[in-house]
């Protein structure tokens, strides 16, 4: 979503001494920003992380296709997991972007959602890790044996988490060549206890999407 940002002009009627604004605890600022902006964590996450689904399809050209939904059920140790088949995401785009509050590809395109920053972010407002496994193809790639490989998929598993620092860190635990086709999955733990919410969630933010999310992980969905 284009953004007016607009531009700030300052007449000054002279020299004074100026000095800018700054963080003094960037931890205390990233714990605001993730825990006290939401007033509806959950239904805050099933927006944002479907929404960002939603526009990495569209970046592919892929505008009617419905990103899937799994919903938090005993089988899948109560996760919810929202993919696309969008163009995955690359480690430069996973540092200078994902990791980045702020940072957003989408200021200059209106057919996607947002701009500000924040989304990917937000199920740090409901847990302290969430899991992203994200296949994008590479044009030249060396896996852990040395070998290298041209014009392959890469599968990378990330792990968000907060640690004693409560800035957050991104881990990559993980990064194999493989035969799945690009896109990527939000793995988010749900207490059992949330599973009604993010189901009736589900059906309030998304229900009026003209492609209409797959949703899976419980028969009988409507």
């Amino acid at each position: 979503m284009k953004l007016d940002i607009p531009t700030v002009q300052v007449e000054r009627s002279a020299d004074f001494e100026e000095e800018f604004f700054g963080v003094a605890d960037m931890a205390m600022i990233l714990s605001i920003l993730r825990k006290y902006m939401y007033s509806e964590p959950i239904s805050t996450i099933i927006q944002e992380v479907s929404s960002n689904a939603r526009d990495a399809n569209r970046e592919v050209e892929k505008r009617d296709t419905p990103i899937k939904i799994t919903l938090p059920n005993v089988i899948n140790n109560f996760t919810l997991k929202i993919e696309d088949d969008g163009p995955g995401v690359t480690p430069q785009r996973m540092t200078g972007v994902f990791l980045k509050y702020g940072a957003s590809t989408k200021r200059e395109d209106n057919k996607q959602t947002g701009g500000f920053g924040f989304g990917a972010k937000t199920p740090f407002a409901y847990g302290d890790s969430f899991t992203i496994i994200t296949i994008t193809l590479e044009h030249h790639f060396e896996d852990a044996n040395g070998e290298r490989h041209e014009e392959c998929f890469v599968r990378r598993e990330y792990i968000a988490y907060i640690d004693e620092t409560r800035k957050g860190k991104m881990a990559r635990v993980k990064s194999e060549v493989t035969d799945e086709a690009q896109g990527t999955t939000i793995l988010i733990p749900i207490k059992e206890n949330d599973v009604r919410r993010v189901r009736d969630a589900v059906i309030d933010r998304l229900q009026y999407w003209k492609a209409r999310p797959t949703i899976l992980g419980e028969s009988g969905f409507e």
